[in-house]
């Protein structure tokens, strides 16, 4: 259908409509991309609190065809299409993020110091030691499974300098929320985040002044880079027990929708899915992460660009359900509340995304708070004037010298 634009109240939208465009920026609302279908009630919540009128395309609308159950299960659709035999399931969270923290931050600890250890041991021996960290991954995979938020937010918050093991456990963090999100079984959850750990394992005989280059890579140097997929692969087809899945990951994970990765060219369902999952992950921890020739993208900007990069880089359904996964405010987010206070998300809710849990930083003055305290935004809707209180913006790194030791603290 032809894009019809219309002008209507944003009292009289509807779910399933698509908004065009608003009667203020963009930038001054919290919404990451110009231009979305209505799917959930704080979207229309927030359009009737901070517009008037809003413009409509009627191209892109699905009213009666598109509803929230409908729209969240395209990537199942995409799993069950490549993987009839699979049984999917629907995860709910076992434990709040409250309960989960504690046992997550040892888990996490322990994560770190096992894959430090198997990248240590690897540049040594050139072979890969899986039985010292398959254990660690279970568990991993299992506090994912219970709650993802208390993984996500520690990975957010604990980033360390050995870029090559910590971008590993980011990525397969990152990997295995989405493949909860699908829906896929434990096992399955736990070769993509395997696969995802020593995807890049090769590089480790690249040098770090290449990895590391400020400026723009030459053609010969990113060549030489690619290589590192050959030298995973040779390594990995030398390990017992790792999973078919496992290679998959290794050997495509660099390969775009579009054709346009490498080492092969491959495109849309060439690449295998579980390496489609990966590449997505990938991207979200490079890019949120501080490098010499980029700096760290806050997590709601990583968002916005993997939604720009659907049907190019990534499937875009599984885009959306790591959007889902992830919620618009993902964990780690700096946020500035409409009463001024600032603070960082710590845990988002799946039905009612844009209004996650708040670990406050700032007062209204912009001062540091002097004791933990948490805004839940599901149940607080009001500041201490009793005025509405809800998130008016995200923010950038380091915004107002916050820094991640200071949140995390």
């Amino acid at each position: 259908m032809a894009s019809q634009f219309v002008k209507i109240p944003a009292k009289e939208l509807e779910y399933g409509m698509f908004v065009a465009e608003l009667d203020r920026p963009w930038l001054e609302t919290p919404f990451l991309v110009q231009g979305f279908v209505v799917s959930e009630p704080e979207q229309l919540k927030l359009l009737n609190e901070l517009c008037q009128n809003v413009v409509v395309d009627s191209g892109k609308s699905v009213r009666r065809q598109t509803t929230i159950a409908r729209r969240r299960a395209t990537g199942r659709e995409a799993i069950k299409r490549e993987l009839p035999r699979k049984k999917l399931f629907v995860y709910q969270d076992l434990r709040s993020f409250d309960e989960e923290i504690p046992d997550a931050t040892r888990l996490y600890e322990d994560y770190e110091a096992n894959v430090k250890r198997f990248y240590e041991d690897f540049r040594r021996t050139t072979t890969i030691n899986i039985k010292d960290v398959n254990e660690t991954v279970n568990k991993l995979v299992r506090s994912i499974v219970r709650n993802p938020d208390a993984c996500m937010l520690l990975r957010q918050m604990k980033r360390k300098s050995d870029y090559l093991h910590d971008h590993a456990m980011g990525m397969s963090i990152w990997a295995a929320a989405l493949g909860r999100q699908l829906g896929l079984p434990p096992i399955d959850i736990k070769n993509i985040a395997m696969g995802a750990l020593v995807a890049d394992v090769g590089a480790v005989h690249i040098s770090n002044e290449l990895l590391n280059k400020p400026a723009k890579l030459t053609e010969s140097e990113f060549s030489y880079v690619k290589t590192h997929v050959a030298k995973s692969l040779e390594i990995a087809r030398k390990t017992a027990g790792l999973d078919e899945s496992v290679m998959s990951i290794i050997a495509s994970h660099h390969e775009r929708y579009d054709g346009s990765g490498y080492p092969n060219g491959l495109q849309a369902n060439e690449i295998p899915i579980f390496a489609r999952i990966v590449a997505i992950a990938d991207c979200y921890d490079a890019v949120t992460t501080c490098r010499p020739y980029a700096p760290a993208r806050s997590p709601s900007d990583a968002i916005a660009l993997l939604y720009e990069l659907r049907n190019k880089d990534f499937q875009s359904e599984l885009v959306e359900e790591f959007i889902q996964a992830m919620g618009v405010y993902p964990v780690g987010t700096l946020v500035e509340l409409s009463s001024g206070q600032v603070g960082t998300v710590v845990a988002e809710y799946r039905r009612r995304r844009l209004r996650p849990k708040i670990l406050l930083l700032l007062d209204e003055n912009k001062q540091p708070v002097q004791s933990q305290t948490y805004i839940n935004l599901l149940t607080q809707t009001e500041d201490r004037h009793g005025q509405p209180l809800e998130i008016v913006k995200a923010l950038e790194n380091g915004a107002y010298g916050l820094e991640d030791d200071d949140i995390f603290a």
